[in-house]
């Protein structure tokens, strides 16, 4: 529904509300049924005894004999009981009924009946009877309208409560316009359309009044006390269940008593108090203009129905009920044109008509005219002229020279009272303009909050950003505009804004109600007892205006952008005092979408710097890890030796190193350096240095570790540390010596088939100041195959979540030893990626493998053996 505010209502009070979407659209099509059906019932003629008979009943005992149409005396008497009709005995009402719908309007039909403990024949005249007066057919206008227009509005609004009371409200109301409880009670399409009619003149009223309890918000009283809309339906409950007893069961024909027509009555007109309450002291013009039509049409409709046809108790005349009835469609047509007309909000002028302006305006205007005729009287005084002719001519010529002082006055008045249309486009124009260039957020909430602040005569104008994204509820502030007068010199103003607030009912109300939010003071702003997540919710957010109020703050107006809630302008009142009206709303609420879009570009470009920023970060990265990666692999006679460094598109620690020692040995390094990036890579570097020197004055793998770990942690903050597998291998002896910082162990594939793992060592490097770390060895003998590798190769997941582990690393070792280290580490990857599912790695990959071959390997040059990002 357009015109209305709350959109937190996706449930209502009552369980038959809890209901989907679908469900109201059956119910809008079995109304039209029903309506159908009562419109075809209500023009068929039956027969008529001008009785009142039962059909609860054991027996046909008359309870009611009805007023003749013609004046004539009814033969049959209350309290008789009908034996026969015609020539039928009957029992039963039903047969009764049966029979009775087989005779003819007009014909005399002798009656057997039990009178005073005596049987008699009575001769009855049966009359026409026709539900449908002259006026069903404009009735027949009413209800379709009611059921079209209620579908329309709950079509075009969402599925919450106000729009699914008025769907309600309008599908009662065709079937009130439809229906006529002054019926014969013995034919089932009457009792079908008597029950329906009941139904909706019963809960009409409190559909009314519980629709205008929640529109166009939901009262606070509601919210405070949940239980009070239960209990308005019970009134109602109960009188519809009393009435559809009365019609089986009851002494008298079913009827709608006078005092309850009164309390239906006192429902309508409590709906009414509470819209007119809503429209009295709705704080935003733009609402306030949008209920406007709603509430003449309101009142224009349910007054005359209240006074001509509930409060009598529903026994007016036809003529009289008309003029009651008539007006209703006043409530349907005011809504549609107000959903219509204000779906979109369009630029308007609303001109401030106080008693202010009408003074000055007509000082201005008495001035101008008692100007022209003191000026006239001297001209003529000094000229001597008599002329008629000379005196129209020097009067228009006098009023002509005053008139641009006249329009500059009235111009100053007009400005300092409201703002036209064409300066609501100049000032429009003018921020259009500017915004685009201005890419710096702080750019825009100067310039443009400036702007703001001096065409709306505000002391000051905060625009805040949400602190995290679309979910959060924290409010950080932009920046803050102030008035600026012609010498630049900033105006005195309150105090500042804070600069963050934690608004997270204010984020959500803002979020479903993309519209200006009025923070006022409340005498009910507190709720003593919180037992419903919709009173926690109205609480939390009575707390949040009075600490906005606390603030200085009269109107927040969201910024929102591809549907989005990213900020809000805080708004002060007029430093003149006045109040806000429609176009200055209208006027926020356009720029604060210019805002909202400029500032998310604002941010998207500051992204963009900080990708670049962050891009040359991870290039210089990769540049220095290229650095710590040997250009080629040594030649060690009887062994092959290959490796390679797998990069993910985030630059890591990585790297490895192959340092050929002065006595012949190889020392082999492979690491994983804590973190990423520049400062990751910086890292590497340093333990590269490191280790560089320690190995050549040093071939116990232990003592290397155990120096460097010093000088690592010494230089190096605690959380920045690295794992490390350092082993030496002598190729004559083939004794291999090794240890362990923290690194995945190595794997060593003996020529049997055995695979050990070799994990002797201590913690990561860097970590402690003080470690020792222990030392392993083995003899390689040929065709033995050693693998080390960092924790990309482990770590990496496929689709279900599974690490590729240290099983399948074993598994490729066995089934693929035989083949040289290159062609291993190339069988290795390709079976990474099957497993994964993807080229790409998810962390930096290294890889080292030497097998024993008894013959010295050749020297190769690992560039490119693995692409671009392998050496």
């Amino acid at each position: 529904m357009a015109p209305e505010t709350p959109r937190r209502h996706r449930k209502g009070f009552l369980p038959w509300f809890r209901i989907t979407r679908s469900a109201y659209l059956v119910c809008a099509v079995l109304t039209l049924a029903m309506c159908l059906f009562a419109g075809l019932d209500a023009r068929k003629v039956r027969p008529n005894d001008g009785t009142v008979w039962l059909l609860g009943r054991s027996d046909i005992r008359i309870v009611e004999v009805l007023p003749r149409a013609d004046g004539s005396t009814a033969t049959l008497q209350v309290g008789d009981t009908i034996l026969g009709i015609g020539t039928t005995l009957v029992t039963t009402p039903q047969d009764a009924a049966k029979e009775l719908s087989r005779q003819q309007v007009g014909t005399t039909v002798p009656y057997l009946v039990e009178r005073g403990g005596r049987v008699l024949r009575v001769p009855v005249q049966l009359a026409e009877f026709r539900t449908a007066d002259r006026f069903y057919l404009y009735y027949s206008f009413l209800a379709f309208a009611y059921w079209l227009i209620g579908l329309w509005v709950y079509l075009k609004g969402r599925n919450d409560l106000p729009a699914q009371l008025f769907l309600l409200m309008s599908l009662l109301f065709a079937i009130f316009f439809m229906t006529n409880l002054s019926r014969s009670s013995y034919f089932w399409g009457d009792i079908i359309s008597q029950n329906a009619g009941a139904l909706a003149r019963f809960f009409l009223p409190i559909i009314f009044l519980h629709f205008f309890l929640v529109f166009p918000e939901k009262k606070i009283f509601i919210t405070q006390h949940p239980a009070t809309v239960p209990l308005l339906y019970l009134l109602p409950l109960v009188f519809y269940v009393q009435f559809t007893i009365d019609q089986f069961f009851g002494g008298h024909a079913p009827r709608i008593y006078n005092t309850r027509w009164l309390i239906l009555g006192i429902y309508f007109s409590v709906g009414v108090a509470a819209l007119l309450h809503s429209y009295l002291n709705q704080p935003d013009p733009v609402q306030r203009r949008r209920l406007r039509i709603l509430t003449y049409g309101t009142l224009g409709g349910i007054l005359p129905f209240l006074m001509l046809t509930v409060l009598p108790g529903g026994r007016s005349d036809a003529n009289i009920a008309f003029l009651g009835t008539a007006p209703l469609i006043a409530i349907p047509l005011s809504f549609g044109y107000g959903i219509a007309r204000y779906r979109v909000m369009q630029i308007e002028v609303l001109l401030k008509r106080r008693l202010i302006y009408f003074s000055l305006t007509g000082a201005v205007m008495l001035t101008y005219f008692l100007m022209i005729l003191g000026l006239g009287f001297v001209f003529f005084s000094i000229s001597g002229q008599t002329s008629q002719l000379v005196a129209a001519a020097a009067t228009l010529v006098i009023a002509a020279l005053l008139w641009p002082a006249r329009a500059h006055l009235q111009e100053l008045l007009d400005r300092r009272f409201f703002m036209s249309q064409s300066n609501l486009a100049q000032v429009l124009q003018e921020i259009s303009r500017e915004l685009p260039r201005l890419i710096q957020s702080e750019a825009v909430v100067d310039r443009v909050g400036n702007r703001l602040c001096k065409v709306l005569d505000l002391p000051r104008l905060g625009i805040f950003l949400r602190e995290h994204g679309d979910g959060g509820g924290t409010w950080r502030l932009a920046g803050e505009a102030r008035p600026e007068d012609p010498d630049g010199d900033r105006t005195a103003a309150p105090p500042s804004c804070p600069e963050t607030m934690d608004l997270p009912a204010m984020a959500r109300r803002l979020e479903e109600v993309p519209e200006p939010y009025w923070i006022e003071v409340r005498d009910d702003a507190s709720i003593r007892s919180v037992s419903t997540r919709e009173q926690a919710d109205l609480a939390e957010r009575l707390a949040e205006e009075s600490l906005l109020a606390e603030r200085g703050l009269a109107l927040l107006v969201p910024m929102t952008t591809q549907g989005r809630l990213i900020g809000m302008l805080a708004l002060p009142p007029k430093r003149s005092g006045d109040s806000f009206l429609i176009q200055d709303l209208e006027l926020l609420s356009m720029v604060s979408g210019q805002i909202a879009l400029q500032l998310e570009n604002s941010r998207l470009y500051e992204e963009e710097l900080k990708n670049q920023k962050l891009e040359e970060q991870l290039s210089l990265a990769r540049t220095i890890q290229s650095r710590l990666l040997p250009s080629r692999i040594p030649a060690v006679a009887g062994v092959e030796l290959a490796a390679c460094n797998i990069t993910s598109a985030q630059v890591s620690g990585d790297y490895y190193d192959l340092i050929e020692q002065p006595g012949g040995t190889l020392a082999m390094v492979i690491s994983d350096v804590s973190g990423k990036g520049v400062p990751a890579s910086l890292l590497a570097s340093s333990l590269q240095a490191s280790l560089r020197a320690h190995c050549d004055s040093s071939d116990a793998p232990g003592l290397i570790l155990e120096r460097v770990n010093r000088y690592l942690h010494a230089s190096t903050n605690p959380e920045h540390f690295a794992t490390l597998f350092l082993a030496i291998f002598d190729p004559v002896s083939r004794d291999f010596r090794y240890s362990s910082g923290g690194h995945d162990p190595a794997l060593l594939r003996r020529r049997d088939g055995s695979i050990e793992e070799l994990g002797d060592g201590g913690l990561p490097i860097g970590a402690f100041e003080f470690s020792e770390y222990a030392e392993g060895a083995a003899r390689l003998e040929p065709g033995d195959l050693l693998f080390l590798y960092t924790d990309g190769l482990t770590e990496t997941h496929n689709g279900e979540d599974e690490q590729f582990g240290r099983e399948r690393i074993k598994t490729v070792l066995d089934e693929h030893h035989h083949l040289a280290p290159g062609e291993l580490i190339k069988v290795m990857n390709q079976r990474l990626q099957a497993f994964s599912g993807r080229t790409e790695a998810d962390d930096d990959i290294t890889l080292i493998a030497l097998k024993v071959a008894g013959r010295p390997a050749a020297k190769v040059d690992l560039q490119g053996n693995f692409g671009p990002d392998s050496t």
